[in-house]
């Protein structure tokens, strides 16, 4: 891992208000829109089934609710993994380490 990745790691832990938290406030919004109308599942819901599969620790994920997809972020061991999840389905679509 580069010292990059390990200082983007190291700030978005530390910038982290709240674990669980869609990053940006109006994808949050938009995505807590989709889940009431029923469009999109709840995110703790998908956070869950993604936790159980991935593993590590959970840093934060954005969401883009016109495509209907998460990108999460999760800390495994000394690497960072990106997780994309149909917003949909909870299923995972791809992982990039």
């Amino acid at each position: 891992m580069s010292g990059f990745h390990i200082l983007i790691a190291a700030a978005m832990m530390l910038a982290g208000s709240q674990a669980g938290a869609i990053e940006n406030p109006r994808d949050q919004d938009a995505a807590l829109a989709g889940a009431q109308a029923g469009r999109l599942m709840n995110f703790g819901d998908i956070r869950n089934r993604v936790d159980a599969r991935i593993g590590g620790k959970f840093l934060g994920c954005d969401c883009n609710p016109d495509a209907a997809r998460y990108r999460m972020r999760y800390m495994r061991g000394n690497k960072i993994i990106e997780v994309d999840v149909d917003a949909r389905t909870g299923n995972i679509i791809g992982t990039r380490k």
